[in-house]
C-alpha cells in the first residue's frame, strides 16, 4: 500500500509542473501576440498624416488686398517714377456716403476683410495692406508691398463719388502702359475684365466698364498685375445704402472671388 501511495505521489509531481508550464506558455503566447498587435496598430497610426495641403481653387495664388484710403498721415508723392507732378493722400481723402454719411475707407475695409476670408477659404495666400481703420502706408508703399511679395494680383478696393447723385454702377481700373509697360498693362486689363463681369453678375449693378489709368500712384509704381475696383457710387443713395448692408457685401465679395478664380484659370 505504501508503495502504491509513493508511486502516485511521484506520478503527480511529474504531471503537475508540466501542466502549469503549458498554461504559462499560453499566457506568454497571448501576451506576445497582444504586444505585436499593439505595436502594429501604433505603427499604422503613426503613418497617418496630421496635416493636409491646401487644395482649393486658389491654391498657390498670392493676392494683396488693399482697402483704399485709411491713411493716418499726409503724403505728397510723385505720380510716377521720376515725376515732378504729385498726388496728395491723407485721412480726409475719399468719398462720403450721401445716405449713410460713412467714409469710403470704412466701406473698403469691411469689404476687404470679407474678401480676405473668402479667398483664404479657397486656398489663396492673402496679404493685407490694412486690417484696421488706419495705416501709415503711403500709396507708393502699398504698390511696393505687392512688388516685394511678388503677388499674382494686387487688388485695390475703392468706391466712387460724383456730384450727380443719379449716377450709379461699378467699374474696374487697370494701369495704362505708360509707366508699367505693355505686358503688365495687358495682363491687368484681362484681370479687370474678368473680375468686373463676375462682380456685375453678382450685384446686378450697372456695368461702367474697364478703364486704363496712368495717373494713379498705386498703378504707376507697380511691377505686378494690379486692378482697382470702384464698388459703386457712395454719392448715389441707393447704392450707398446697399454697399453697407452685410448681406449685399457678401454678394459683392462672391462676385470678386469668382472673378479672381476665373482669372487664375485663364493664366
Amino acid at each position: 500500500m505504501k508503495r502504491i501511495i509513493i508511486s502516485l505521489f511521484l506520478l503527480l509531481s511529474v504531471i503537475l509542473p508540466s501542466g502549469c508550464s503549458t498554461e504559462n506558455q499560453r499566457e506568454n503566447n497571448k501576451s506576445s501576440t497582444a504586444t505585436q498587435t499593439t505595436s502594429a496598430t501604433s505603427q499604422s497610426t503613426s503613418t497617418v498624416p496630421t496635416t493636409t495641403e491646401k487644395n482649393g481653387e486658389l491654391s498657390g495664388f498670392k493676392v494683396l488686398i488693399d482697402a483704399g484710403h485709411g491713411c493716418t498721415e499726409e503724403y505728397v508723392e510723385p505720380k510716377y517714377p521720376g515725376a515732378t507732378e504729385t498726388t496728395v493722400e491723407n485721412s480726409s481723402t475719399g468719398a462720403t456716403g450721401v445716405a449713410t454719411h460713412k467714409r469710403e475707407g470704412e466701406l473698403t475695409l469691411q469689404v476687404a476683410l470679407l474678401l480676405q476670408k473668402s479667398l483664404e477659404k479657397l486656398g489663396a495666400d492673402v496679404h493685407m495692406v490694412r486690417t484696421t481703420e488706419g495705416t501709415p502706408m503711403s500709396l507708393r508703399d502699398r504698390a511696393e508691398m505687392g512688388n516685394k511679395l511678388k503677388v499674382d494680383l494686387a487688388f485695390r478696393i475703392h468706391a466712387d463719388g460724383i456730384e450727380d447723385s443719379s449716377v450709379r454702377g461699378a467699374s474696374l481700373l487697370y494701369p495704362a502702359p505708360d509707366y508699367v509697360g505693355e505686358k503688365l498693362s495687358k495682363t491687368s486689363k484681362k484681370a479687370s475684365e474678368i473680375i468686373l463681369k463676375n462682380y456685375i453678375k453678382a450685384t446686378e449693378f450697372n456695368d461702367r466698364g474697364t478703364v486704363a489709368r496712368n495717373d494713379l500712384v498705386g498703378f504707376n509704381f507697380s511691377k505686378v498685375p494690379t486692378v482697382l475696383i470702384e464698388l459703386g457710387f457712395m454719392t448715389n443713395p441707393d447704392e450707398d445704402r446697399l454697399m453697407f448692408q452685410k448681406a449685399f457685401q457678401k454678394k459683392m465679395v462672391e462676385g470678386i472671388a469668382k472673378g479672381i478664380i476665373e482669372y487664375k484659370k485663364s493664366k
